[in-house]
């Protein structure tokens, strides 16, 4: 880790007067290099569904769509689809156990999506923010929610919905599913030979792991066109500023 760090340089808030003021060029990967609109949006939509059937709930579908995806992520903190699953599942699980089955109580009844969101984004955003809403909202049944809620469980059905067939390769273990997974709907945003042609030095900071990073560049011809060591991934324990 400390090779990678030491070769990275600092980047500079502002933009630079010319070229000759520009150190190295560092990329982010999602809606940068990569489009994600057929992949990660909708992992977390079908994740949400499976979930809840999974627990028992007898509907067809998903109770979330790809428009609350982008509510999730307005209102801050969820800049990991992990974790925005997991805020999702918790409150489609709270909703559950208010008004069982019904989903259009899941959407509309009090509280409807959208207030849970003004409240989340109230405490702050993020996983934690939706933790605190519901505890304070259902108070001693909370508890009972909670017990529903298994984090390792929502995380690797993302992770095999996801990564398809490439599971094992991508996060350690063999999925169930045999399908390509939705990163093989990713595309490229950039144009390969204006890369290839770029002559100073240039690297990816990026949020995803290092599997979902080598096998996406791989899908889309992006391996080889960044130094090893100036690729940076969630598993370099380093967060993007």
């Amino acid at each position: 880790m400390r090779g990678r760090l030491e070769k990275v340089r600092t980047w500079r808030e502002g933009p630079a007067l010319n070229l000759s003021d520009v150190d190295a060029v560092v990329f982010d990967v999602d809606g940068v290099l990569v489009c994600v609109e057929l992949s990660f949006p909708l992992v977390v939509v079908e994740v949400v569904g499976e979930y809840m059937r999974r627990k028992g709930a007898r509907i067809e579908g998903s109770p979330m769509t790809f428009e609350d995806f982008l509510a999730f992520k307005r209102v801050g903190g969820f800049n990991s689809d992990w974790d925005l699953s997991l805020a999702a599942v918790l409150f489609f699980l709270a909703k559950r156990g208010l008004y069982g089955d019904d989903l259009r109580a899941w959407r509309e009844a009090p509280p409807s999506l959208e207030e849970f969101l003004q409240e989340v984004k109230e405490e702050g955003g993020g996983l934690e923010g939706a933790t605190k809403v519901l505890r304070r909202r259902l108070g001693p049944d909370f508890a009972k929610v909670e017990r529903e809620w298994d984090r390792e469980g929502v995380i690797g059905l993302f992770k095999e919905t996801y990564a398809g067939r490439f599971c094992e390769r991508i996060y350690g273990f063999k999925g169930s599913r045999n399908d390509d997974g939705y990163i093989s709907r990713e595309k490229l945003l950039v144009d390969l030979s204006l890369l290839r042609g770029l002559k100073m030095p240039k690297g990816v900071v990026t949020g995803r792991t290092r599997g979902e990073t080598e096998v996406c560049f791989e899908l889309l011809g992006l391996n080889g066109l960044f130094p090893e060591w100036a690729v940076l991934t969630h598993d370099d324990g380093v967060r993007k500023p």
